[in-house]
């Protein structure tokens, strides 16, 4: 996964809260977003305030939508499946 900011204070920040941080956790190289921890135990143990770190992540996901909206859409499963049933 390329990450849309510099190394540095946003990417220790984004990387703590969705868990980049630690190993990949898809397909042994890929990463899912995923909060491990709730937001008030992240911000403290940044020392900061939950509003404070919810400020600080607006502007990175903001990033991270902007790219993720260039990528082709995966193809949706528009099938009808018809069930037969007995009454």
């Amino acid at each position: 996964m390329k990450r849309p900011w510099e190394r540095g204070a946003d990417l220790e920040l984004f990387s703590k809260v969705y868990g980049l941080d630690r190993g990949p956790n898809f397909e042994k190289d890929r990463f899912v977003l995923r909060e491990s921890l709730s937001r008030k135990e992240v911000a403290e143990s940044l020392n900061m305030t939950t509003d404070a770190l919810e400020l600080r992540l607006v502007p990175l996901r903001a990033k991270l939508l902007a790219i993720r909206d260039k990528r082709p859409s995966p193809r949706l499963d528009d099938k009808i499946v018809h069930i037969i049933g007995t009454a």
